[in-house]
């Protein structure tokens, strides 16, 4: 062993004596709780994707670090306990939005193509929505989050109805993790309107 192996041994051995393991650990940060309330569609956009949009914003919260898509049991209730659900979400670390989904724009079409030079089919599925988060219990507006994308996937001469499914899932998927992304870039931005709140001015 060199003396200088020898000398770094000691004063581990030294530090661990003295109950020091290194530097503090950072506080733990903020977690989320994303309540979906709803899912508006705008016109064109078919009816049954209601179900697939809150299908795939929920999965896409709960499996996310750091985010959760319900309260746990047991918590107060925001409406009738505002007070005391504040108290509950503070000694937690925590801060809780209700979520709405605008979804903008969908389409699912057959399209033809090319692929080493020979003819080929594809179903592309687009798709533009946007989140928006009231904090809760305020209903104080939080943060926006857009995502869009488009899945072009290239399917045989006969065009199966699971074929445009894989297509349409995959889409919202994508656009929903970006708008998620969003959500989160904004909330750990630092609130410059609070910043730059001052007394109201006569008018």
């Amino acid at each position: 062993m060199t003396r200088r192996t020898l000398g770094l041994t000691l004063a581990l051995a030294a530090l661990a004596t003295l109950g020091v393991s290194g530097p503090a650990r950072a506080k733990p940060r903020e977690s989320y709780v994303f309540l979906l309330s709803r899912v508006d569609l705008a016109k064109g956009v078919p009816a049954e994707l209601e179900a697939q949009v809150t299908a795939r914003v929920n999965a896409a919260i709960a499996a996310r670090e750091g985010l959760e898509s319900s309260l746990a049991a047991g918590a107060p209730d925001p409406e009738a306990a505002p007070k005391k659900f504040k108290e509950y979400l503070k000694a937690r670390r925590k801060r809780a939005f209700k979520v709405s989904v605008e979804v903008s724009q969908f389409s699912v079409e057959v399209e033809q193509g090319q692929v080493s030079g020979r003819p080929a089919q594809y179903v592309t599925a687009r798709v533009t929505l946007r989140l928006f988060g009231e904090t809760v219990p305020d209903r104080t507006m939080a943060f926006t989050g857009d995502g869009s994308a488009t899945v072009k996937l290239e399917v045989g001469k006969t065009v199966r109805p699971r074929d445009r499914q894989e297509a349409t899932s995959s889409t919202l998927d994508q656009a929903v993790a970006s708008a998620i992304d969003q959500s989160l870039r904004r909330l750990a931005q630092p609130d410059q309107d609070k910043k730059k709140a001052g007394k109201p001015g006569k008018r």
